[in-house]
């Protein structure tokens, strides 16, 4: 399943799997991009980053990347890890059940 480590706070996905990287058409070795902030993903994760009630409880969102093929609407299971003041999001993306 598509996987990524991300920084809401700074719009950054620091690691993803062949998988992940391959859903949003990144490049294999190089450095983590930039996201951009209005990218639905991003603000989605920056909410939910702010309510720590939950915190180190997965759960599952809907959230909508931009990739270079357009948005990717993906069901996805998301966990935050906080160190302080830094807020990271392991991101899986639910594997999609085929209607038939």
């Amino acid at each position: 399943n598509p996987a990524w480590l991300i920084d809401p706070a700074g719009g950054r996905i620091l690691a993803a799997n062949a998988a992940g990287a391959a859903l949003l058409g990144l490049d294999a070795g190089s450095s983590p991009p930039l996201l951009d902030a209005s990218m639905p993903a991003i603000a989605r994760l920056r909410a939910l980053a702010s309510d720590d009630s939950r915190d180190g409880d997965a759960r599952e969102e809907p959230l909508v990347f931009w990739a270079r093929g357009g948005a990717v609407r993906r069901q996805c299971r998301v966990r935050f890890l906080r160190d302080g003041s830094s807020v990271l999001a392991v991101v899986v993306a639910i594997e999609e059940r085929g209607s038939g």
